[in-house]
């Protein structure tokens, strides 16, 4: 599956035809969202490989002196220029995929603060230019993590997966690889944006088997694209959405998927839509999947427009 310089950010998705009016989605909403991010080894293993991101990106100056009345060292921060949130959930032996996740994420978060709080899409040239950085900031990520699994024992073929979501209102760009998911809940429907990279998708995407069946396929667990791992070619999903007040996006790995079906996803999303909190909706998901046996790690990143 190589890696496509198509425009795919371009196609802005709708997500379902919200009742509020199109403006509706340029009105910045007037409280800070809801967010919160957990991870838990779950009940089987013995190690957590997901690794997962929660940032907010600000425009900052540390001032060192100026003929202007203020102290120096005064740090003066514009306005918020966007959130930032990551899940990624690795393979390997020996620790490997702790490394590769935790790898990836650094990575991934060195990129975004050195220029996607600059990056504010006015245009579709915009767009492509991000998009455009996007591939490239992963396809770097990749080459470093094979040049760690080289210098390291027991990390050879060591991979992970890769959900990213960045939020400059009311712009969201998805960048995605692997079997981790996101999802948007809007007006009581859920979206997920994301395609899982998978043989078992590839089936269903073929004809060959149903979603039903795929879901108890062991086939669902056979990744056909990661970063890093044994392969060579690297395919990067991306995705543009606008959002609105309201939304709520859930960023997950699939050790919530494994035993938690989306109809029960969009209930709980559904119950942080009619009150409860993103930390209380986040515990709720994982304990869930826990008590439902905890096969894999989880990880699940809440946040509420």
């Amino acid at each position: 599956m190589p890696a496509r310089d198509d425009d795919a950010t371009q196609q802005v998705e709708t997500l379902g035809s919200p009742s509020t009016r199109p403006e509706a989605a340029r009105t910045q909403p007037t409280d800070e969202p809801q967010v919160f991010g957990l991870s838990s080894v779950g009940k089987v293993r013995k190690h957590n490989e997901d690794s997962f991101l929660v940032a907010r990106l600000e425009r900052s100056m540390r001032l060192i002196q100026s003929s202007r009345p203020v102290d120096d060292g005064t740090k003066v921060k514009g306005p918020p220029q966007g959130w930032l949130f990551m899940v990624a959930d690795g393979m390997g032996g020996h620790a490997a995929g702790e490394i590769a996740s935790a790898l990836t994420i650094d990575a991934l978060a060195r990129y975004a603060f050195t220029l996607m709080p600059w990056s504010l899409p006015r245009s579709r040239d915009d767009s492509r230019v991000l998009a455009r950085g996007l591939r490239r900031a992963v396809k770097e990520c990749q080459d470093e993590m094979r040049r760690a699994a080289d210098e390291g024992t027991g990390r050879k073929g060591m991979g992970t997966t890769l959900t990213m979501a960045y939020v400059t209102w009311p712009n969201l760009f998805v960048v995605h690889v692997g079997d981790s998911r996101i999802y948007a809940h809007r007006e009581g429907a859920l979206f997920q944006i994301t395609r899982d990279h998978t043989l078992a998708q590839q089936l269903v995407d073929s004809k060959v088997m149903s979603e039903t069946e795929a879901q108890e396929s062991d086939f669902s667990n056979v990744l056909v694209n990661a970063l890093g791992g044994e392969s060579e070619e690297l395919s990067v999903e991306l995705h543009h959405a606008l959002l609105f007040p309201k939304d709520t996006i859930l960023l997950c790995s699939d050790g919530l998927t494994k035993h938690v079906s989306n109809d029960e996803i969009q209930a709980h999303l559904g119950a942080l839509a009619m009150g409860d909190t993103a930390e209380g909706t986040a515990k709720k998901l994982v304990d869930l999947t826990n008590e439902r046996g905890g096969t894999d790690n989880v990880t699940v990143v809440v946040a509420r427009f």
